[in-house]
């Protein structure tokens, strides 16, 4: 009897299967399974003590990973101390079927056990391949995408790792759970990480987050890289691109940030580009943004004295008009005009 529930025959019958293996007496490996499968169907919390026992009988390994799966579909919430326990064990099978199952646990204990498997790379020794490797990096970040903001913390631990790829993968789980603290998180990043990578694959993810938070952080991150700060600028023409495609996407919500930073700019290029981004969510709402009436010429019939010798050339004047899609650039704003309608 369990919490004052009576246990059904049917359910009593499989247990009584689980028993007989724990206690090594002879029986089938095939219906122990089965009774494992079943007992998961009916979220038999009276099996769940049996369950647990089985984690740690290693003759057939089927069996432990059944016993997993079963107590993540049941559900118990005293099955999450044992499972977290199984992270340190030394199968690969056994510790990616556990990284799964979790997923299922809300528990806040269980985001910050996955994050130290990651971070103490233990998982790596007991891998039999790269493959191996990447089966359970992969059900790892799925476990913690599932568990949404119990995750924030953990995804923000991995995201200060030393390792490239580890912070690629929070960089995905915290644009996945968006709340204000992986808002936040990721905002740092992308001012401060030293890898460039890093910084485009945060800008990236940011285009899909709708906080206006974020837009400051977007500038700040594109000033830096025109004015090449960073250690890291093996992918700026990328990251240049990402962080400006981001700001369009946030279209009339980045006009006055855009306009602010535009007017306290003295750096010509930060200024083409925040004109130029501008323009296009100005077309892109079908709103005049700026003024009435503007005549509108080729930005780069502007960029003809020897003071801008190069820029047509620059990857910087190439990244930004990789962010318009428009076929006829035949009519823009002069910088000028653009730079006089907002004072």
């Amino acid at each position: 009897m369990l919490f004052g529930f009576i246990i059904s025959p049917e359910s009593k019958k499989l247990i009584d299967v689980l028993r007989t293996y724990i206690e090594e007496r002879p029986v089938n490996y095939g219906h122990v399974q089965q009774a494992i499968v079943e007992l998961a169907e009916l979220k038999e919390k009276h099996a769940v003590p049996y369950l647990i026992t089985l984690l740690d009988k290693k003759e057939v390994i089927w069996v432990r990973e059944s016993a997993i799966t079963a107590l993540a579909i049941i559900g118990d919430k005293t099955a999450t101390k044992p499972l977290i326990g199984l992270l340190d064990d030394d199968d690969y099978h056994i510790v990616r079927q556990v990284t799964i199952a979790l997923g299922d646990f809300k528990d806040p204990q269980v985001p910050v056990s996955l994050a130290d498997l990651l971070l103490s790379g233990n998982f790596i020794k007991i891998s039999p391949s790269d493959y191996a490797v990447q089966c359970i990096l992969s059900s790892t970040i799925g476990s913690l995408k599932k568990l949404g903001a119990l995750s924030t913390e953990a995804a923000i631990s991995l995201l200060q790792s030393p390792g490239v790829e580890l912070r690629q993968k929070a960089i995905s789980v915290l644009s996945d759970i968006k709340d204000k603290r992986s808002i936040e998180a990721l905002c740092k990043s992308l001012l401060e990480d030293k890898i460039s990578l890093i910084r485009k694959g945060v800008a990236e993810e940011l285009k899909s987050v709708s906080d206006p938070s974020a837009i400051n952080s977007l500038i700040k991150a594109l000033e830096k890289h025109v004015e090449k700060v960073y250690e890291d600028n093996k992918y700026s023409n990328d990251v240049i691109s990402e962080l400006a495609e981001a700001l369009v996407d946030f279209k009339t919500l980045a006009v006055k940030p855009l306009c602010t930073a535009y007017k306290n700019c003295n750096n010509i290029f930060l200024k083409i580009l925040f004109a130029h981004l501008l323009e296009v969510i100005e077309k892109g709402c079908g709103l005049d943004l700026l003024v009435d009436d503007v005549k509108k010429v080729d930005i780069n019939a502007h960029i003809t004295n020897e003071t801008f010798k190069g820029i047509r050339e620059s990857i910087f004047i190439s990244s930004l008009l990789r962010v318009n899609d428009d076929p006829d650039r035949s009519k823009k704003r002069t910088i000028m005009e653009v730079l006089d309608a907002l004072k």
